[in-house]
């Protein structure tokens, strides 16, 4: 079955018309069928032999990763393209090279010769897909005084070491791209006070729901771009949270809240046939992208940066979630929100400076973020005393090891910037 794909492939490749031509490729066809089935046959042979305690006689190798892992030379590599040991081929592989070799040196001319199609061959199609793949490549070359942080977790196939530069680099793309604008101004019958209400009781939702992090930040994104869109009415606000939080469940989480427990919990505001409608608004209205990159993804990247300890990290997150309730510091770009959160929870902490390893993996310097640390400093001051306490009673949890009551959010250091 290999042959005749890459026999296909070889033929897309060329314009033959010429019967006695596809005459004698068949022929020799033939031929390699028949060494491929022989040598099909002696392998099933000694796989039966195996099965029933005796010994094989050849040793059946994985040929399709090798031996030990999976790289590959490509003087190793036959015409299927599998990877065998090196050494002298069999017979079955050089009849194969002989047919390929002929395809190649074909000379069609005659009568029934076609005109050759303006579309683009498969393998010239291949050779062009090639170079733009590497064109695209975003890899950067880690500068030599900066710390490589993937260099621990490079052997660990789950922290995508090889990848997380692309990776951070592209949300740092996308998250202009989704930029959501000030779209209070539009809005005629609720205000900013109005969403501060509704993100506070959804962080209480999502806290009694156990939902993760994700959930909650994704919720707040989608409920911002579809009121950029849409006019909405203060009597069905309450309907676009639970809406909005059904559907990032779906998405972010393994289990998702049902219909009835988003009914549940809003005393039977809305019905569940409201509730799924919003959702297929929600979800049309933000052309079914969910690929929002948030803020705690861009925190748990700069903390491994900063080699921050629990304490640092859990602090930033509680910065996190009182940005989220304030409508024009969520407004900030969530991979700037993250760094400025982090900056100011090594400063309060341990007075701890930003570093280059830090600037290069957050791509803030420390001037770039002063305006965004003095706005989560003036969140921190008016905390205590603010309506708005289902953050800060989260993180006041030994779950969160009291982050919020700690007496650093209390000094001057706080002080002096909420004043500036």
């Amino acid at each position: 079955m290999e042959f005749f794909i890459l026999l296909s492939e070889k033929l897309s490749c060329e314009e033959i018309v010429n019967k006695e031509d596809v005459t004698k490729i068949i022929s020799e066809t033939s031929v390699i069928t028949r060494e491929m089935a022989t040598t099909r046959r002696a392998l099933a042979s000694n796989l039966h032999r195996n099965v029933n305690g005796t010994k094989p006689t050849t040793r059946v190798t994985r040929t399709a990763l090798g031996d030990i892992g999976n790289v590959a030379k490509h003087s190793e590599r036959n015409v299927f393209g599998k990877f065998q040991k090196k050494g002298k081929g069999n017979d079955t592989q050089k009849v194969l090279a002989q047919v390929v070799e002929n395809v190649d040196k074909e000379n069609i001319a005659g009568d029934g010769l076609v005109k050759k199609s303006k579309a683009m061959s498969v393998c010239e199609s291949e050779s062009v897909i090639t170079r733009e793949v590497k064109a695209m490549s975003i890899c950067e070359v880690i500068p030599p005084t900066i710390t490589d942080i993937d260099k621990e977790s490079e052997k660990d196939p789950f922290q995508c070491s090889e990848y997380a530069v692309d990776i951070y680099s592209y949300l740092r793309t996308i998250e202009k791209k989704l930029y959501v604008s000030d779209y209070m101004p539009k809005q005629t019958e609720i205000n900013e006070r109005m969403r501060s209400i509704l993100i506070d009781w959804l962080i209480q939702v999502h806290g009694r729901f156990g939902l993760l992090q994700e959930t909650l930040y994704l919720t707040v994104h989608l409920i911002d771009r579809f009121l950029e869109h849409h006019m909405v009415i203060r009597s069905k606000l309450q309907l676009v949270g639970v809406s909005a939080m059904l559907l990032a469940s779906k998405y972010e989480e393994t289990y998702a809240p049902e219909v009835g427990d988003f009914v549940y919990i809003t005393d039977n505001s809305y019905t569940k046939g409201q509730i799924k409608k919003m959702e297929q608004l929600i979800f049309k209205t933000v052309s079914f992208d969910l690929s929002q990159p948030l803020s705690i993804q861009f925190l748990r990247r700069n903390s491994k940066a900063a080699v921050a300890d629990a304490k640092k990290h859990t602090l930033a997150k509680y910065f996190l979630e009182l940005i989220l309730i304030d409508y024009n510091t969520s407004r900030i770009m969530p991979s700037k929100i993250a760094a400025a959160s982090l900056y100011l929870a090594g400063k309060l902490l341990e007075n701890a400076e930003w570093t280059d390893t830090l600037a290069y993996y957050s791509s803030y310097d420390e001037d770039d973020l002063c305006s965004t640390v003095k706005s989560i400093a003036k969140l921190i001051a008016k905390a205590e005393t603010s309506k708005f306490q289902a953050s800060r009673t989260k993180y006041s949890m030994n779950k969160f090891m009291g982050i919020a009551a700690i007496p650093e959010l209390k000094g001057d250091l706080v002080f002096r910037l909420a004043q500036d």
